[in-house]
């Protein structure tokens, strides 16, 4: 038996949280052999969506071009198995940004116009999108994103083409000092978002805006996230990111969740992204992220 054969039979009959957390702990220790067993699982055919996006989110968690390519390739892939789920397409866009970054600060213009230009696309094929009830809004995000691009590309070679792709009427500004993205792999799942800003004040769902200027966006109760943070202007202090399982219909063995945190964002000097991915096994578990 192949390492090929034997990890896609791992996966068969092996409950995913055991993956999941075997996964997380070769990271820690021994972070070239998880690459290497990301790789072999790559080259499995999943036929099993949730397993799929487990593997995508673990792609975008490891550092490396390489990493990158497979995360691609895994998104490619679920879009072809799930073509009616918006978040995919949205999860290309941001790993097609984040490739075009690169190429951008190594000043390779023709390269980081072709990943600039296929997020726009994927992200425009979302907000003229006809999507479930569920994913209502995402939309917004998918606008967010679009401006994001804009202002990495402000004052470049890349300006002027890249802005004539987007309709005015959706151009706005996107820089701001702190923002969050979570997103997860189960449906009919409701992960509850919370930033508690340096003042003590809580932002979620139920209280979207603060004092301070930060918002909440739109909670995903049943579908897949993203739900996200802004703060255009941040205060001095500790902002503390936690997540809650907070329901879900389509419970098994737990839920696993994707946080993008980013600094500075939409300055190409300056921005820092941080990936993460948590475990949350039990309804109503709280986890610190950041």
């Amino acid at each position: 038996m192949t390492e090929s054969d034997f990890l896609e039979a791992l996966l068969k009959q092996v409950n995913q949280q055991v993956v999941c957390d075997a996964f997380l702990s070769l990271r820690k220790c021994n972070p070239p052999f998880a690459q290497s067993i990301l790789t072999t699982l790559s080259e499995i055919e999943l036929d099993n969506p949730q397993c799929l996006k487990i593997l995508i989110f673990y792609c975008e968690m490891m550092n490396g071009y390489n990493a990158q390519l497979l995360c691609t390739k895994q998104l490619r892939r679920l879009i072809k198995l799930k073509p009616e789920e918006p978040q995919a397409y949205y999860n290309l866009a941001v790993v097609l940004i984040r490739m075009a970054k690169q190429y951008q600060r190594n000043q390779q213009d023709r390269l980081a116009k072709e990943k600039y230009e296929e997020a726009i696309q994927l992200l425009l094929s979302i907000v003229h999108g006809t999507w479930d009830t569920r994913f209502s809004q995402i939309e917004v995000i998918a606008v967010m994103e679009m401006n994001r691009i804009c202002s990495l590309v402000e004052g470049t070679k890349l300006e002027h083409y890249l802005h004539t792709l987007i309709d005015k009427r959706l151009q706005g500004p996107a820089k701001v000092d702190i923002r969050v993205s979570v997103q997860w792999d189960t449906d009919q799942t409701d992960i509850e978002l919370r930033i508690k800003e340096p003042s003590g004040e809580l932002c979620y769902s139920f209280h979207n805006k603060t004092l301070s200027g930060g918002m909440m966006t739109r909670n995903f109760t049943t579908g897949y996230g993203p739900q996200e943070y802004i703060i255009k202007e941040a205060n001095k202090g500790i902002y503390t990111v936690s997540c809650e399982l907070f329901s879900s219909l389509d419970y098994v063995s737990g839920t696993t969740v994707l946080s993008r945190l980013y600094t500075n964002q939409g300055d190409i000097k300056k921005e820092t992204e941080e990936i993460m991915v948590t475990r949350l096994k039990t309804l109503k578990q709280v986890v610190t992220i950041a």
